[in-house]
């Protein structure tokens, strides 16, 4: 019976929320006025000067075992590499 009563209901809040009001099909029928303005080409000129900081996202620090500077690579980008201690 719990169950007959469920189905019933369901189907009768799905059929009423289905269904369009007469308000609703009127107002579908209804065109709304609108301007219509022919499109021009402007020139616009207008500069922002801003300030601000730029920061990143994300910020992580390095530290290394010796200090000094990359002065060559010896390898391109596209090729494979290995680690020194490798075999």
């Amino acid at each position: 019976m719990r169950k007959l009563l469920w189905m019933v209901w369901t189907f009768s809040i799905v059929t009423v929320g289905c269904s369009k009001s007469e308000s609703q099909r009127s107002s579908e029928r209804e065109a709304t006025p609108v301007k219509v303005v022919a499109v021009e080409a402007l020139e616009v000129n207008r500069e922002l000067s801003l300030s601000g900081i730029v920061k990143p996202k994300e910020e992580v620090r390095l530290s290394f075992k010796l200090g000094g500077e990359v002065k060559e690579v010896f390898f391109e980008e596209s090729e494979e590499g290995r680690c020194a201690g490798a075999a």
